[in-house]
């Protein structure tokens, strides 16, 4: 969304850029879902035992010292956590800048949702995250770095599509169970107590240069259609 609210300050601004157009695409896809604004953050489904709650994590250090973790956290359903030691491949999905803790804050949501996509379907969810910049991004639905925007977008379909509901939060590093899964994988000792067993997954097909658009969630995820 972020070069329709550009375009708000350029009042003499006439042409329809490529990023206009993949905005205008993007407004389009979501207009059709008929999305609905309600997020019960309750007792609701699942008799009474409410939502189920993510946290998610990333770790910097130098471009091949990095790492992300997630949990999903349940009350009748078994809780379930993962994890990326996310190296160049993730360093490549985004321009080059001095520190990637951000971008790969937003990738620990996107890798998250991609995950869990299934199990989420159709149900409402509390994520935390422990990053006031991504949880903007999140809330707003746009970016204004124009290589994050579009990642942005495609979370927004991804939840769209399956109709999953989320309720955006903060959650400070030091309260944030998966913390430890991002810097020590299926060794952090907290995962061991709650009986978590992190486990790797994959990243998103996700290449820098790619659009906010059903195209590309077409690309990224083989049960987009069904």
């Amino acid at each position: 969304m972020g070069p329709i609210r550009r375009r708000h300050y350029e009042p003499f601004a006439i042409k329809t850029s490529p990023e206009i157009t993949s905005s205008l695409e993007l407004v389009v896809e979501l207009t059709k879902l008929k999305l609905t604004r309600a997020i019960y953050l309750g007792p609701g489904s699942l008799g009474g035992l409410g939502p189920p709650v993510g946290y998610s994590d990333a770790f910097f250090n130098a471009r091949t010292d990095n790492g992300l973790g997630f949990v999903l956290l349940e009350k009748r359903l078994s809780s379930a956590a993962g994890y990326n030691k996310i190296g160049m491949r993730g360093v490549e999905m985004f321009d080059a800048r001095e520190h990637y803790s951000g971008v790969f804050e937003l990738l620990a949501v996107f890798t998250f949702l991609f995950f869990f996509r299934a199990r989420l379907r159709g149900r409402d969810l509390i994520m935390f995250v422990d990053n006031v910049g991504v949880l903007c991004w999140l809330v707003k639905g746009s970016a204004a770095p124009p290589d994050v925007a579009p990642m942005v977008g495609v979370v927004h379909l991804l939840l769209a599509k399956p109709r999953t509901r989320v309720y955006w939060e903060y959650v400070d590093s030091d309260s944030n169970p998966s913390d430890g899964i991002s810097r020590l994988f299926a060794a952090n000792p907290l995962s061991a107590r709650m009986g978590w067993s992190p486990v790797a997954v994959q990243l998103p097909g996700w290449r820098r240069g790619m659009s906010a658009s059903v195209e590309t969630c077409k690309r990224l995820f083989a049960d987009w259609s069904r």
